[in-house]
């Protein structure tokens, strides 16, 4: 993995994310019923602007802005943020908890997320576009893959979501497999630190990004990291960042030290020390009715 995103959340503290790359949601932009430019990003190498459908979706069945309007924004954004460099489509998020008024299984937001990523793939911004790739299954993300190859909708960089949830890394683990079969370089959205740790999930990536720097631990070990409640005072947030920051920095130093002592070496399973699921064998073409044909 070369980069770690640090999700801003468009509030004051933002301007204390310097010198690193910055994540931020549309959702935490979008207020009475329009886009607000956030104030305090200047110290961020690179942005990454996320369309916010985790966030969206919690509650609303749809989003609140068109793909035109969220095209108008991100070119806003470019003139006063130049750092900006990735943009995610619309997508759609299949975690079992989403609002599902409008598109009530996860074949529809499947092919929701990629009619958006068609739309928004034929307007050139001043960024670079990720698609996303979205599923909760097995099955699910390998029809999602299966959609965006034959319409040639992967991008250089290429998101996964509805993972950020998941208790079992396991299952991130088996998701990513599955994806970076089918293209490059992967960005993980919400990845938690216990699931970074694990080398063969760090290996499979470009990048990630994580919020869990806000947040207080219940207990202040090293499993609290995922989060538990925002701190109360501008102090815990700095002391929580720095302790964040340290953490993660010790990965990226402990994998580059381990790059050439590692590269011979195999685990026992598959090389990697995970089981694979038989569903997840990328050798099956999924259909919307859930049935595998012989991929050609």
């Amino acid at each position: 993995m070369e980069r770690f995103f640090y999700c801003a959340d468009g509030s004051k503290i933002d301007y204390l994310l310097k010198d690193v790359p910055l994540l931020i949601s549309a959702a935490t932009l979008w207020k009475k019923g329009k886009f607000n430019l956030p104030k305090n990003l200047n110290g961020a190498t690179e942005i990454f602007l996320d369309s916010g459908g985790f966030s969206f979706f919690t509650t609303w069945e749809k989003y609140p802005f068109s793909p035109e309007e969220y095209i108008a924004f991100i070119l806003r954004f470019k003139e006063r943020y130049p750092q900006l460099k990735y943009v995610a489509i619309m997508d759609y998020p299949c975690e079992n908890f989403v609002n599902r008024k409008s598109l009530k299984t996860n074949y529809q937001r499947i092919n929701a997320t990629v009619q958006n990523a068609k739309e928004l793939l034929s307007h050139n911004i001043p960024a670079s576009w990720v698609s996303v790739v979205q599923g909760y299954s097995y099955s699910d993300y390998r029809y999602c893959c299966d959609l965006m190859e034959e319409m040639n909708l992967f991008t250089p960089l290429t998101a996964v979501g509805s993972i950020c949830t998941r208790k079992k890394i396991s299952e991130i683990f088996t998701i990513l497999r599955i994806v970076k079969q089918y293209t490059g370089a992967l960005h993980a959205f919400g990845l938690e630190y216990q699931a970074l740790k694990i080398r063969s999930i760090w290996d499979l990536l470009y990048s990630c990004d994580s919020g869990a720097w806000k947040f207080t631990s219940r207990n202040h070990k090293e499993r609290g990291f995922g989060g538990f409640w925002r701190p109360r005072n501008h102090e815990d947030k700095i002391k929580n960042l720095a302790l964040y920051q340290e953490k993660i920095n010790s990965l990226f130093i402990m994998r580059g030290e381990e790059q050439e002592r590692w590269k011979n070496l195999t685990c026992a399973i598959d090389g990697t020390g995970f089981e694979i699921a038989d569903d997840a064998m990328p050798r099956q073409r999924v259909t919307e009715n859930g049935r595998k044909t012989n991929r050609t």
